[in-house]
């Protein structure tokens, strides 16, 4: 009986190991899905109050234009602390006076509304990048579909929106829905009474405007400070009650703003507090709706004014280190920032003011990635809001440009940062940070 011949191994059990594919850290480009934008004319016609009402120290307390914006993303591009390209952006409404009695816009509680849209119209049309993709302006939803078709009617009479909707349909040669300034609406309810919009005529407002092709900004604050969990119920309830009357597949859309304002002040517990259970669990409810996205924006609005102001310090400090300008991407006080040449120094930061920001949005956006997967998340900036808890500038005269352009990278990097440390990268990043919203918003 002959033996059997000993095994041998093919020769590609030898070779060596195949190198996997670098992994892509970047998106291939950013749209900054929340901007808001209002001027000196605004604030002096008293359109617009909140600004001047607050102190002079206070950053928030003069215009933002769009030029303003214009020349802070510019620099973030040119000085190499994003190495992303900014495709556009979306304006959402900056909360002007209105009057939430006035049905008709006769008593001219719509007038600083339609004034809002008149501005950022005349500002898009006078300068063309970064560009103006989308409007989210206020609209008079909780007075139903015959206020909403009033209002509308008055944006729609704009010289300066149709001159913008016939530039955008003759660059974009796109759809009539996606050629459209104005994307869809937003009311603010984190203000609002409890209650307030599960109203038949609030339900009739939001469920109208989706069979119109437009969506609606849902902004509440489930801060525990405030209504917490309760505010979460009432947006589930809402929403279902909208859907439920609609066609299969044409319900309206809904994008929760701010990640409804969650708690990043106090350090998470283990096991978890209450409202957070809570939040998590209205999460994954939430994500179970259809039509149904998230924004993850204004979180350093969220977070506490000191370990903000020290982890943009360290951001600055590293940027400082690195040389901007010739990008690459490292780790420098905690966050990836552009970085000069190759082989950039890697700092362990873990227990910087960095590292702890961002564990505590962490603890957030883990669970609520985990619910609505990486296509139904987007990401928006909140210019010019996070500026109170970074720069310095107090007046106009004074703003640093580059600390201005630091500022606004520096909270796009962060929650870059974050989906890298939940495994996100290449496609998945070019989802949150743009496809997800041209998907949303209908943008060109």
């Amino acid at each position: 009986m002959s033996k059997r011949p000993h095994p041998t191994l093919p020769k590609l059990a030898f070779a060596p190991p195949t190198a996997l594919p670098a992994r892509r850290t970047m998106p291939r480009s950013i749209i900054d899905t929340h901007i808001h934008l209002f001027t000196s004319d605004q604030i002096s016609a008293n359109h617009i109050t909140w600004p001047a009402e607050k102190a002079a120290h206070d950053p928030l307390h003069q215009p933002h234009e769009l030029a303003f914006y214009q020349s802070v993303t510019e620099r973030a591009a040119s000085s190499g602390l994003l190495v992303s390209p900014l495709e556009g952006f979306v304006f959402v409404q900056a909360e002007v006076k209105h009057d939430d009695s006035d049905s008709t816009g006769a008593k001219g509680g719509w007038d600083s509304a339609v004034d809002e849209v008149d501005a950022v119209c005349k500002a898009a049309l006078a300068g063309p990048t970064p560009a103006l993709l989308g409007l989210v302006p206020w609209a008079p939803v909780h007075k139903g579909p015959e206020a909403l078709k009033a209002f509308i009617a008055r944006l729609e009479a704009l010289p300066s929106l149709l001159a913008l909707s016939l530039r955008a349909s003759t660059l974009s040669g796109e759809s009539a829905v996606k050629a459209r300034p104005i994307k869809g609406f937003r009311y603010l309810l984190q203000d609002s009474p409890a209650g307030f919009s599960l109203s038949e005529d609030f339900i009739a407002g939001l469920k109208w405007i989706g069979e119109q092709g437009y969506t609606f900004d849902l902004t509440v604050d489930a801060g525990p400070l405030l209504q917490g969990p309760i505010v979460l119920e009432e947006a589930i309830e809402c929403i279902s009650r909208v859907q439920s009357e609609q066609e299969e597949g044409k319900q309206t859309k809904f994008i929760l703003d701010h990640f409804a304002k969650p708690d990043l002040v106090s350090e998470p517990t283990f096991p978890l507090k209450d409202d957070h259970t809570s939040y998590i669990r209205s999460m994954f409810s939430l994500s179970l709706l259809p039509n149904v996205y998230i924004k993850l924006s204004g979180l350093l609005d969220s977070a506490a004014p000191e370990l903000v102001a020290e982890a943009f310090a360290e951001y600055l400090e590293g940027a400082a280190k690195a040389g901007a300008g010739h990008a690459r991407t490292g780790s420098l006080s905690g966050i990836p920032v552009a970085v000069a040449g190759e082989g950039a120094s890697q700092e362990s930061a873990s227990g910087s003011s960095m590292s702890l920001l961002k564990r505590r949005v962490l603890t957030f956006l883990a669970p609520v990635l985990e619910a609505f997967g990486d296509s139904k998340l987007v990401v928006g900036s909140d210019w010019p809001m996070f500026r109170a808890k970074t720069v310095k500038s107090t007046s106009i005269e004074t703003r640093d440009i580059n600390e201005e352009a630091a500022a606004w990278a520096f909270e796009i990097q962060l929650y870059r940062l974050c989906f890298l440390d939940l495994g996100l990268d290449g496609e998945a990043l070019d989802r949150v940070f743009a496809e997800n919203a041209k998907e949303f918003y209908s943008l060109p």
